[in-house]
């Protein structure tokens, strides 16, 4: 089935060896439940899933949650939307950054697939405050 995603920025991180984007925001069933299209990418590498749906258990606040925790954690932290097509891990590195990898398996398609990719040295503290605030108006 194809999807009609359109061409809008939405919430894009990383650069041209590693990024996430995140837009087309949809209300699929008119109630709190939200669906967006997710696109990673690297070098020679590209993977779209559509119709990602979360419902209260938005990126958004795991997002906060890192940037809340600026100082550093030891070990990983994850996320994962309830479907488990979508998930996200966090380690924070020496100098006050935040690997993160991005995950998208998507279960429902016919025939399944996964894309992983990171996205080195996030600034643990602003530009994860700033993604979180972006993650939270798309979402």
């Amino acid at each position: 089935m194809e999807h009609e995603c359109g061409d809008d920025i939405g919430v894009r991180l990383g650069g041209p060896q590693g990024w996430v984007r995140l837009w087309n925001r949809t209300h699929p069933h008119g109630d709190d439940m939200v669906a967006f299209c997710i696109e990673l990418g690297g070098d020679g590498m590209t993977a779209v899933a559509h119709g990602v749906v979360v419902a209260g258990e938005s990126p958004a606040a795991f997002v906060e949650g890192l940037a809340a925790s600026f100082e550093g954690w030891s070990g990983v932290r994850a996320w994962q939307n309830l479907d488990r097509d979508v998930r996200i891990e966090a380690v924070f590195e020496p100098g006050g950054h935040v690997d993160l990898t991005w995950t998208v398996e998507p279960w429902r398609e016919r025939y399944s697939w996964a894309a992983s990719v990171t996205v080195k040295g996030v600034e643990a503290g602003e530009q994860m405050r700033r993604l979180a605030a972006d993650l939270r108006e798309l979402l």
